[in-house]
């Protein structure tokens, strides 16, 4: 098994993307909610004035600066300090995610361990 997983193996991210996608409720949003595309994610904040945490918070989406849990034993971290918002885009073995902290917003590539916050979008 893949240590960078936390789900079932899925090299491609097919599983995960069509998994993130689903708005009938049976998928990590509620029923009419999606998990947002990187490109969606990324008009919505970065191409529309989110450059650091401050500005995420304001946005209309409210991202917090909830941290990451640590791939390998779990643990929170960051709290406070960054947030990192999870996409249904995948680059690889690697979901994109946008990220922010007091001095940088931007997008990035992480493994799938990672604990990141979800935000879910209407459909």
């Amino acid at each position: 098994i893949n240590i960078y997983e936390w789900t079932e193996e899925d090299p491609t991210g097919v599983v995960r993307i069509a998994q993130w996608s689903k708005t009938d409720g049976t998928g990590v949003c509620p029923v009419g909610f999606r998990v947002p595309t990187l490109t969606e994610l990324k008009t919505e904040t970065l191409d529309n004035g989110v450059t650091d945490s401050a500005t995420a918070f304001s946005n209309f989406l409210k991202f917090p600066v909830a941290g990451t849990r640590n791939t390998f034993d779990g643990s929170m971290y960051g709290q406070g300090s960054w947030g990192n918002v999870w996409t249904s885009s995948a680059n690889g073995s690697n979901y994109q995610s946008v990220n922010f902290d007091s001095r940088n917003a931007n997008w990035n590539n992480n493994n799938r361990a990672n604990g990141l916050s979800v935000r879910c979008v209407e459909n």
